[in-house]
């Protein structure tokens, strides 16, 4: 299948052009408990799920598919107990627990999405991807790391030499770049976790 990607200057404006993207599946997200990280991560969750281009939120008389979430947790650490129910039979698709650490709990509901996605359409969802790439602060040229959506912003290099053509390794946590950082051009590999070349 193949897909369009159609990107303006905001995050918000990313349109999927796909074969069918004018027949949405009808999804409804609850969210249990009234904490603001349950809120959090259900409006992330459907800000995903519209971005997919294979889902809109309805109410739950209209939903093909209902999304029950509670969200726990305590200092760092959450957790969202997620269940997939298939139409007014509430028949289970997958029930998961999904968690994470702050500071970015987006990526709770990036999981929670790309989830969703494989079980209802069974293919890989987008949420979960990262954007790695070359950005300019203060007139040195570094690498940055972020989600798919924007959010998430982390810096990876603070050479004060300018990178180039980053890529991803072999794993999602093994990146290379070009740079003259020993004094010449040469290739080099970081690992994100722990910024090790």
């Amino acid at each position: 299948m193949c897909f369009g990607v159609s990107r303006s200057s905001h995050a918000a404006d990313l349109t999927i052009l796909k074969p069918g993207a004018d027949k949405k599946i009808g999804i409804y997200v609850s969210a249990e408990g009234s904490s603001p990280k349950s809120a959090a991560l259900r409006a992330v969750l459907l800000e995903d799920l519209k971005r997919s281009g294979w889902f809109e939120s309805v109410p739950a008389e209209r939903a093909s598919y209902t999304v029950a979430m509670d969200v726990t947790g305590s200092g760092s650490r959450h957790s969202a107990a997620v269940m997939l129910m298939r139409d007014t039979s509430q028949r289970s698709v997958f029930s998961r627990t999904f968690s994470g650490a702050e500071p970015n709990l987006n990526w709770i509901a990036h999981e929670i999405c790309d989830a969703i996605v494989l079980a209802v359409k069974n293919c890989p969802g987008i949420a979960t991807s990262r954007i790695l790439m070359v950005g300019r602060r203060n007139g040195k040229k570094d690498l940055y790391v972020c989600d798919y959506d924007g959010e998430g912003l982390q810096q990876v290099t603070r050479d004060g030499v300018p990178c180039h053509s980053p890529a991803w390794g072999e794993t999602p946590n093994i990146v290379y770049y070009t740079s003259p950082h020993g004094g010449f051009p040469d290739i080099y590999q970081i690992e994100l976790n722990s910024r090790k070349r």
